[in-house]
């Protein structure tokens, strides 16, 4: 599945954006609005995590545990909750995922980059011509 669905920043199809992010990239559309609050932008679907993302997501983890901790200190039930619900349902799982090379993406590789065949047609062929010379004499 890595295979299958792995991200090539250099392909990113032109009319999106690609902006690498502390965590993961950013691959809005122009038009797009931001509408997401949560950092990092799991719910947005211009957002990508590679395994590269990893040591990052894991420093994000120890944030959130810590988070967790100061709520139970101060009492705060929900506080600790949004935040254990943040860890359980995106941040754990998104870290297995990246831990066995996979990525986390919400749109498909078709939509969000290229195809061989789209990127082949875009490169510059570097193919020398060869021109004849023609000796006109003198």
């Amino acid at each position: 599945m890595a295979g299958s669905n792995a991200f090539d920043p250099e392909r990113v199809r032109e009319h999106r954006q690609n902006v690498k992010m502390a965590l993961g990239s950013c691959l809005k559309t122009a038009k797009m609005v931001y509408k997401f609050v949560e950092l990092p932008c799991f719910h947005c679907p211009a957002h990508v995590l590679t395994p590269d993302d990893l040591p990052a997501l894991e420093a994000y983890e120890q944030q959130i545990l810590e988070r967790i901790e100061i709520g139970k200190q101060a009492g705060n039930g929900h506080w600790t909750q949004v935040n254990q619900n943040n860890l359980d349902e995106r941040v754990r799982p998104a870290i297995a995922l990246l831990r066995q090379g996979h990525i986390v993406a919400k749109t498909d590789k078709q939509e969000r980059e290229y195809t061989d065949e789209e990127w082949e047609q875009r490169q510059p062929h570097d193919r020398e011509e060869v021109h004849e010379c023609k000796d006109l004499g003198a």
